[in-house]
């Protein structure tokens, strides 16, 4: 656990220093089919949060550094990285980065979804993609967790499907 946020801090870190720069497109389809591979456009949408307030990417393109997690509440690896993932956001905040939590538990989990959230009390934006649509864009495999870093031009620029285990 502690390589995959070691490289992730790493990640970020890096994103937050660099200057703009031109990104390179593709299409949603072609994303859908690939899955969101770093130096492409990351697909724009719009989800609502848990108070119901609508999130939509492209309104935060430029403004942050994003990092992307799908997760699922019955998702026991999804559950224990939470706590690490709120103090990336904690510890780079000021410098513009944020982490949205995408959960993908259907609408009969919402309110398993705002306890395990309310409970730990973190401090990132939690987005419900209550229909997976989202998810069948940036995350095709389905996998468990699945993270992809947005830079400030929207383009995904380091993903990774499920977790890695820390070695000595």
């Amino acid at each position: 656990m502690r390589a995959r946020f070691f490289s992730l801090r790493c990640g970020i870190r890096h994103v937050l220093r660099r200057r703009s720069g031109p990104g390179r497109g593709t299409s949603e389809r072609e994303l859908a089919a690939h899955g969101s591979r770093q130096g492409h456009a990351a697909p724009d949408f719009t989800l609502d949060d848990l108070d119901g307030a609508e999130f939509r990417l492209s309104e935060h393109v430029g403004e942050s550094v994003m990092l992307l997690y799908f997760w699922a509440s019955c998702c026991e690896p999804c559950r224990v990285e939470m706590p690490h993932l709120d103090r990336l956001q904690r510890t780079y905040r000021e410098q513009g980065f944020r982490v949205i939590a995408i959960s993908m538990d259907p609408p009969e989990t919402r309110s398993r979804v705002r306890s395990f959230v309310s409970r730990d009390d973190y401090s990132f934006t939690v987005l419900l993609d209550e229909e997976t649509a989202v998810m069948q864009v940036y995350n095709p495999r389905r996998a468990s967790p699945f993270s992809a870093l947005v830079d400030r031009e929207g383009n995904v620029v380091w993903s990774r499907e499920g977790t890695r285990r820390a070695t000595r």
